[in-house]
């Protein structure tokens, strides 16, 4: 691929879809497409709608304008599937705030992360206290609103915070311990598959709050990953449904 072309498909990506239909449709009515033209209808840079211009127009490249629009589509639509494929890392913190690096606070991150839920949450945690009530009656907003909403706990007395606030919605599970030193020490929040929250963060006040606790936010196929070993486990009998 050319450097134009190169230029020409990141111009592309940043577009919606609708915005990309405008495009064929000023290629399709005037076959040398004018940059002011894109810059007025499409609300592009001078610079930007110029490199399209160019790129589409054909002449730097000996391609007619269609050819130059379909190779264009290919190269955007193949940079949006990687894009939405690609893992993003972010960190996440309890602690001080340090403004030279780009570290979110724990609670306000969960928070955040817990919002962003169009179909289910999964959370694990070994602790569950008062100081995770603000984030106990987001989720049974959540679960009131239909959203899957699942937490597991490794025993019963640590779902205390949630009774009298999920009304029956959510399900909450422990740990099935039979004796054996098997505990669940893992933190982790996993928001539609898609969003993976690690941290050594309980849900409690010092853990959003006081301590020093280090985390990472991530986006990508991780999430998946993690929500079906949980599911896993939970096949295999490791855990199991309590009423609160």
């Amino acid at each position: 691929m050319s450097r134009l072309a190169e230029q020409a498909a990141a111009v592309a990506l940043e577009l919606p879809d609708l915005s990309m239909e405008a495009v064929r449709a000023l290629v399709l009515a005037e076959p040398a497409p004018n940059a002011l033209v894109f810059q007025h209808r499409l609300g592009l840079s001078g610079r930007d709608a110029s490199t399209l211009a160019t790129y589409l127009g054909g002449s730097t490249e000996g391609r007619e304008p269609m050819a130059a629009l379909t190779m264009l589509e290919g190269a955007a639509a193949a940079a949006r599937e990687f894009k939405a494929k690609a893992t993003s890392v972010e960190l996440v913190w309890t602690g001080p705030a340090l403004p030279h690096v780009p570290a979110r606070q724990t609670e306000p991150a969960l928070r955040d992360l817990v919002s962003l839920a169009r179909t289910q949450v999964l959370i694990v945690g070994y602790s569950f206290s008062e100081g995770a009530r603000d984030l106990i009656s987001q989720l049974a907003r959540l679960a009131a609103r239909g959203i899957a909403v699942w937490v597991i706990a490794e025993e019963p007395r640590q779902l205390a915070p949630f009774r009298g606030i999920v009304g029956g919605r959510m399900r909450i599970s422990t740990l099935v311990n039979d004796g054996a030193s098997t505990g669940i020490h893992a933190k982790l929040t996993i928001v539609d598959r898609e969003y993976l929250l690690i941290t050594s963060a309980n849900f409690t006040s010092r853990g959003f709050r006081s301590n020093i606790e280090l985390g990472a936010l991530i986006r990508g196929r991780a999430a998946a990953d993690a929500s079906d070993l949980i599911e896993h486990l939970a096949g295999l009998g490791f855990v199991r449904d309590v009423p609160l």
